[in-house]
């Protein structure tokens, strides 16, 4: 344990890390907090509209607006859990990013919301990315 620690590696948990990979965790870490901080406002505001019967129109063309990879992970987290329209909604702009994100959101919306024909779209949608960049994933 000594040596490990003369070597610069932390115990977190039970397991070591060097500095190196702490600091290769914390970049992607720091990311999704500035996307959460950037996007949560606007996706909630979203959301509550949707479920006070603004135009769906009006919503997704809202939504589709938004051209940024980094908001997916939010998209997902507020709009994809919350009703079968929303989902469907975040679909429906993911894929149209050509960003391995989207990539990897449509395998989730596939595989893990509970809306069996958001879940059908996506695996439709996911048969027109080359193969390598979504099984994978779903493999591991």
């Amino acid at each position: 344990m000594a040596a490990r620690q003369r070597l610069g590696f932390r115990r977190i948990g039970d397991q070591w890390f060097s500095d190196s990979q702490l600091q290769g965790m914390r970049l992607p870490a720091r990311r999704r907090h500035e996307s959460l901080r950037r996007w949560l406002p606007r996706l909630v505001s979203i959301r509550r509209r949707l479920h006070q019967a603004e135009p769906l129109d009006t919503i997704g063309a809202e939504i589709s607006e938004i051209d940024d990879p980094s908001a997916i992970a939010t998209m997902e987290a507020v709009l994809s859990i919350d009703s079968d329209v929303a989902a469907g909604l975040v679909l429906e702009k993911i894929k149209a990013m050509d960003d391995p994100e989207g990539t990897l959101s449509q395998v989730r919306h596939a595989l893990f919301v509970p809306w069996m024909d958001v879940c059908q779209r996506a695996a439709e949608y996911l048969q027109r990315r080359p193969l390598e960049s979504y099984v994978p994933v779903m493999l591991t």
